[in-house]
């Protein structure tokens, strides 16, 4: 009996306690605060319905992993009027901190007034690899930034985790981000800590968005704004009247740009007059594919700002890359400027500090269409490619006339089944096979599946690039439960 008792109190203690659920007494700030304070690592905060203006922050310790859950977009309702700033990035309204230690952090389910507030709406601030997911919420009169992903102050530690089915409606002629993600903070734009890691498509060391729509009335600054040292994915999302840039800074504006970037199978529609860019990314390794924009856009392009003569946005620390700065490559050549490559440049891979290794590292770029045709990206401050700055078949490969078909592929990137891929390739090209991987597991998602083969020798293909997992595996996080939320005034103890 003895034995028996002892192992019944051995299995007791080592049972974790069941979830419990927290249901705040209003929508009210306070209320909402004073349950994620009960709350243990494991449970649930519900916010009832309502329609309530939040003037103070709330926050979710780094000490609990809970889910923050509404009754319902348009039905718990939340109104932005948070002016001070506080602990992490620009006092957002709702500061959610995480750790590797805890469970998942998942909110979901309200809807956001920005009433014009500049200051952030949502910001997940930590560390750990899918520490969080942000899922069916609506952001309305949105400016300055909507949600913002940073890892930490010092740029030491990863963070990422998912956005999906989010709603973003910008404000009018007015600067607006619906997505920020930051790789560092020290001094703002530094991120240099973020380069001390490899680069890593294909895996859950990005920040995620998809399934989400992104709305404009004016392009004002768009969708996505990435910098320093930032990994981020963009992915069949519905993007109207604005751009949707991977890499939204480079090393003009902070000291380092973006580390890496993917955006495909975007939608993108506008009648904004008199047009707008796609994409406008500035800095980073990226591979972007069959992003489709109609409408009144006009290009995809590669932006250096610190071509001389620039364009005001010269950072103090690297100054123009024309050969003086030693954050840059300065290795010049026939055809190519003084300062070449560009610190952070499309193209090139640098690490940390002025001394930092810098490694070519082509961008892939193909089956992207503007109004049925499909694109090159184009230098959008007119003289990246003129110059020598970035050139086709050396710093990206795309599939506009690119030499890969029939027994030999030497230029571009060949579209089709692995079948009809090239014995014979030349060192740099791609080919994207249509008929590989399993990693779209969506029904019905229009693009089917496809990974990219890069020929790494001489008629040596090798797989470069598998795009994640999707729907992101966050999306099915079991123990996420769909039971309702009470209406207001229902307390329960």
């Amino acid at each position: 009996m003895k034995c028996i008792l002892v192992l019944f109190a051995f299995f007791y203690l080592a049972t974790p306690a069941l979830a419990v659920d927290h249901i705040a007494a209003t929508c009210s700030a306070a209320d909402v605060q004073a349950k994620i304070n009960l709350a243990a690592n494991g449970d649930r905060v519900l916010i009832p319905r309502g329609d309530c203006t939040w003037s103070t922050h709330v926050t979710i310790p780094n000490t609990k992993g809970i889910k923050l859950q509404g009754a319902g977009q348009g039905v718990t309702i939340i109104r932005h009027n948070v002016t001070t700033f506080k602990d992490g990035y620009m006092g957002a309204m709702l500061s959610v901190w995480v750790a590797p230690s805890n469970a998942v952090v998942v909110i979901s389910d309200f809807t956001i007034e920005g009433n014009g507030q500049g200051t952030a709406k949502i910001a997940f601030q930590g560390a750990g690899l899918d520490r969080y997911r942000a899922h069916h919420i609506t952001i309305n009169n949105n400016a300055g930034t909507g949600m913002f992903a940073l890892p930490d102050f010092a740029g030491t530690n990863e963070l990422s985790g998912l956005w999906d089915h989010m709603t973003c409606n910008a404000v009018a002629n007015g600067g607006s981000h619906c997505i920020t993600v930051q790789g560092e903070h020290t001094n703002w734009t530094d991120g240099q800590g973020q380069f001390t890691r490899p680069i890593a498509f294909g895996t859950n060391h990005m920040t995620y968005i998809e399934d989400s729509t992104i709305t404009y009335v004016t392009p004002a600054d768009g969708g996505a704004d990435n910098l320093a040292g930032a990994r981020f994915v963009g992915r069949y999302n519905t993007i109207v009247n604005t751009e949707f840039t991977g890499a939204g800074h480079g090393a003009d504006s902070g000291l380092r740009g973006v580390h890496s970037y993917e955006t495909y199978r975007n939608t993108l529609t506008s009648n904004y007059v008199p047009g707008w860019t796609v994409t406008n990314n500035r800095s980073g390794n990226g591979i972007e594919f069959e992003n489709t924009a109609t409408g009144t856009y006009t290009f995809f392009d590669y932006t250096l700002y610190r071509i001389p003569p620039g364009n005001g946005k010269i950072n103090v620390t690297t100054g123009f890359c024309n050969g003086s700065s030693l954050w840059d490559g300065n290795t010049g050549g026939a055809g190519r400027p003084p300062g070449y490559p560009c610190l952070d440049q499309q193209g090139w891979f640098f690490g940390p500090g002025p001394s930092g290794t810098k490694t070519l590292s082509p961008q892939y770029f193909f089956l992207n269409r503007v109004n049925g045709v499909l694109q090159d990206p184009l230098g959008g401050a007119g003289t990246e490619f003129t110059a020598g700055y970035i050139r086709k078949n050396v710093e990206f490969y795309s599939d506009l006339g690119a030499s890969c078909s029939g027994a030999s592929c030497t230029t571009g990137v060949g579209i089709g089944p692995l079948a009809n891929r090239p014995a014979s390739c030349t060192p740099g090209v791609g080919y994207w096979a249509t008929d590989q991987g399993t990693w779209n597991q969506a029904v019905g998602t229009p693009g089917g599946q496809g990974v990219l083969y890069k020929c790494t020798g001489q008629d040596a293909w090798s797989l470069y690039y598998t795009p994640y997992t999707y729907p992101h595996p966050l999306q099915t996080l079991q123990g996420q439960r769909t039971v309702p939320v009470p209406p207001a005034g229902v307390y329960v103890k």
